[in-house]
């Protein structure tokens, strides 16, 4: 016996609904790729390279805000906040709302976890230059994402991979705690910590 369930027509509209996720996902590669090139320009002091980067960015994510697969950006999203908030941070010295980066609560809050890794870096090339107020800044922004995070408790349906980000936020923060505390031992000044 044979049945008609419209085979071709199925495949035919699968085919199309796997095209347009690769789709999705050659912008999503592409915008992470951005915001990996705009931390790198900021660590080297390319603030303009990097802002160009950041704006691309953004504007990949605007084109796509309505697709379908929007889930699909959810990565690219997370990598958008953690450059524009890092920007943000070092250029401007401030904190970027999530108003302000443009994004939904779980990229917001992840970013921003990612981004006190990146924080971190920044803290340490200070210190390598014997900077130690700029170090400083950048531990307590560290400090203050994570005081600021402490409060949010949710599982991981409700926040994925929150948790686990908060966790590596924490870790990096008592890493940096004790890398400042060394350098200022070693070039006397502990009065701060």
């Amino acid at each position: 016996m044979k049945v008609d369930i419209g085979t071709d027509k199925i495949i035919a509209e699968l085919k199309k609904k796997e095209s347009e996720r690769e789709g999705c996902n050659q912008v999503a590669r592409a915008i992470v790729r951005e915001c990996s090139l705009a931390i790198n320009h900021i660590h080297c002091k390319e603030f303009e390279k990097s802002l160009e980067k950041i704006k691309g960015a953004r504007e990949l994510l605007q084109k796509n805000s309505g697709s379908k697969y929007i889930d699909l950006f959810n990565q690219a999203k997370q990598e958008y906040c953690e450059a524009f908030a890092l920007y943000q941070i070092v250029v401007r010295g401030k904190l970027p709302a999530k108003a302000e980066i443009g994004v939904e609560t779980e990229p917001y809050l992840t970013g921003l976890c990612d981004c006190a890794g990146e924080l971190r870096r920044e803290m340490l090339a200070s210190l390598m230059k014997k900077e130690l107020k700029k170090a400083q800044y950048y531990f307590d922004m560290m400090d203050a994402l994570h005081q600021a995070m402490l409060p949010i408790r949710f599982t991981n349906s409700v926040l994925p991979g929150f948790r686990v980000k908060q966790d590596v936020l924490r870790k990096q923060l008592e890493l940096a705690r004790s890398e400042l505390f060394q350098a200022m031992l070693t070039y006397g000044k502990t009065e701060k910590l």
